[in-house]
């Protein structure tokens, strides 16, 4: 393909799956420079190297404007927003409890006021617990042998999201299928 005989400004035009633009002050066609992605070959790693830095979905280096599924694990070095509030990583321990047991150690430690406690698959009220210094969870009852303890919490961060505990209870609690 050729260049246009008779452009005007601005006109584009791609010659050898090169793109163009003609500016009429030159009176000349000037290559049309695009953001480059490289691809490693070897290991089939898509690379971008710009570093724009994200502050909302429509800003950074990568925007998706349709759904992202991801096939495998997935790893950010930053933090992870949704719906413009910061997602928490999440710790969930599973426990098998001992007989009279009330005292249940989370390791890693917790947000107050961001914990949830499981009793065999119930969700236990607050009423029924104290988790008050960021490591223990203390039972209000003691536990019968095997009962089966989860206690799902705020690894340790301090949420900015404005929630009930209540229902962030109901929403952690259908993520899990619990």
């Amino acid at each position: 393909m050729s260049f246009p005989s008779s452009p005007i400004n601005g006109q584009q035009s791609i010659v050898n799956g090169i793109k163009y633009s003609y500016n009429t002050a030159t009176t000349a066609w000037t290559r049309v420079t695009t953001s480059t992605v490289s691809v490693d070959g070897t290991a089939n790693v898509f690379a971008i190297t710009n570093t724009s830095t994200a502050t909302t979905t429509a800003t950074g280096a990568l925007r998706v404007a349709g759904g992202v599924g991801v096939g495998g694990d997935l790893f950010v070095g930053g933090n992870v927003y949704s719906n413009g509030s910061r997602v928490y990583p999440t710790n969930i321990q599973n426990f098998s409890a001992a007989a009279n047991t009330t005292t249940f150690i989370v390791s890693n430690g917790y947000t107050v006021g961001y914990v949830q406690v499981f009793a065999n698959g119930l969700l236990l009220p607050p009423s029924d617990y104290t988790a008050s210094d960021g490591v223990k969870v203390i039972l209000t009852q003691p536990r019968n042998l095997n009962d089966q303890i989860t206690i799902i919490s705020s690894a340790n961060a301090v949420p900015t999201v404005s929630a009930s505990p209540n229902s962030l209870a109901i929403a952690m609690s259908v993520a899990l299928g619990i």
